[in-house]
């Protein structure tokens, strides 16, 4: 029976512990500033808004990291996004963080194009959207590189957010670019309203 309340005890501290005080009258952008890691920079900016009926915040923080030194014996620092959401409680007092994602340089640093959210599955729940963009320029390809990431909303939001991979893919828009080859492709999701255009074409009504 000890053992048992121990382990509860322990839970609950746990739980209580992932909650993260907003000061009275505290921005959103004072507020990530204040809790985010000393060794980070605020990316883009940050974004307060609603996510079906729940208060959020969403931020992204920029760090360098250095690959395991047999795989890169220069250690060449590269920089990496963390793309995370902060969900308060009813009275914007205390927020539940989750890891969103990891956006990570392809040639180039990542840019935040558009965030926003619409229904992209089989529930009455929209889904976030996050459509990203790396500038693509080398030897034989030329550029710009799309990328669509959907996230799943869940009631009790967990440490991640769930990547719905085979909806992203649908309406993802890759490379529109030009090869030194002379092979060329245009990118047909470019857009948030591309992608809510995409969606609807699937039968996700919006």
């Amino acid at each position: 029976m000890f053992r048992l309340f121990l382990f509860l005890f322990i839970c609950i501290i746990n739980v209580n512990a992932q909650k993260i005080s907003r000061y009275k009258g505290e921005s959103a952008e004072s507020f990530i500033l204040r809790i985010k890691p000393s060794s980070s920079i605020v990316y883009d900016k940050v974004i307060e808004t609603a996510w079906n009926n729940t208060s959020v915040i969403i931020a992204f923080l920029s760090e360098t990291y250095l690959l395991p030194l047999h795989d890169d014996p220069q250690q060449t620092a590269y920089t990496r996004v963390i793309a995370t959401l902060y969900a308060s409680d009813s009275y914007k007092k205390n927020y539940a963080e989750s890891i969103i994602d990891t956006l990570i340089e392809e040639e180039s640093p990542p840019k935040i194009e558009h965030i926003f959210f619409a229904n992209a599955d089989n529930d009455k729940e929209k889904e976030l959207i996050i459509l990203t963009t790396w500038d693509i320029n080398n030897t034989s390809v030329h550029g710009k590189l799309y990328s669509t990431s959907i996230y799943d909303y869940t009631q009790k939001l967990s440490k991640k957010l769930l990547f719905l991979n085979d909806i992203s893919s649908n309406v993802n828009g890759g490379c529109d670019c030009i090869w030194e080859i002379g092979r060329i492709h245009k990118s047909t999701f470019k857009s948030k309203a591309d992608i809510i255009n995409g969606l609807q074409s699937l039968g996700y009504t919006q």
